[in-house]
């Protein structure tokens, strides 16, 4: 088990790198005790931050990611290290899916214009609140006319 010390991880002289993978301990500026795999490790920037992901107190199978400001934290310690054999350069993202992005954002836009109309046009709150809870539960898009359209059709 290795012991790093904050002013380790800031000084220029001995900075250590924690890869993604190793398990760490960080006694945090309360006094908490944190130990969870290192999901991300930043330490080029002014704020040294340290991505953890540590298993949930819950009986599933969950785990809660937390972000810890390494500035904040009286002493960091290496449990276990990620095998050589499965480090950084190993993992494969997966490829990002463009089209389905593509598809996200339009329909948050649509969804925001629909929603401006609704304002625009003099709708209840009521009536927005319901339109959304539609949309959640139907996924389905209604266009609103404004009150001057629907006396002149």
């Amino acid at each position: 088990m290795t012991t790093i010390l904050p002013t380790d991880l800031i000084s220029n002289k001995k900075l250590m790198v924690l890869n993604i993978g190793d398990i760490v301990e960080c006694r945090t500026c309360f006094e908490e005790i944190l130990t969870g795999e290192v999901m991300a490790f930043e330490h080029e920037n002014q704020n040294k931050i340290l991505v953890l992901k540590i298993p949930s107190s819950s009986p599933s199978s969950t785990c809660n990611i937390t972000c810890l400001n390494l500035e904040f934290c009286s002493d960091v310690n290496v449990i276990q290290e990620m095998p050589d054999s499965t480090s950084n350069t190993n993992i494969n993202l997966p490829d990002i899916n463009t089209n389905k992005l593509e598809e996200r954002v339009n329909l948050a836009v649509k969804e925001r214009k629909n929603l401006i109309e609704a304002y625009k046009s003099g709708v209840s709150s009521d009536g927005i609140s319901l339109y959304l809870s539609l949309i959640r539960t139907m996924q389905v898009f209604f266009s609103i006319k404004r009150k001057s359209n629907l006396l002149t059709n």
